[in-house]
């Protein structure tokens, strides 16, 4: 088990990192990024759904979580004063 641990560190770590990475992108507003962080999520949970695995279903909680934010975020920019393209954009991500 520690070996296989090690031959997947990498990967391990990325998907650590899915919700760090997610938070970024929302503070960015880096929507179609953020976006497709939450649709790998949802590829994970669909994979994963029998595995059963607290780390898996942890980060999965967590970009979620994230994807919730973001929601709240865009209607935020919604309601301040946004230009034509800006509200394309944040419309587009809403969808």
């Amino acid at each position: 088990l520690r070996r296989r641990t090690l031959l997947q560190h990498s990967s391990l770590l990325e998907l650590l990192e899915l919700p760090t990475l997610m938070d970024a992108c929302v503070r960015s507003n880096m929507y179609e990024e953020a976006l497709s962080i939450a649709a790998f999520s949802n590829t994970l949970e669909r994979r994963h759904s029998t595995d059963n695995s607290f780390v898996v279903n942890k980060v999965i909680e967590q970009v979620r979580s994230r994807k919730s934010d973001l929601r709240l975020h865009l209607l935020q920019r919604l309601r301040a004063s946004v230009t034509m393209p800006q509200c394309l954009e944040v419309v587009t991500a809403l969808r």
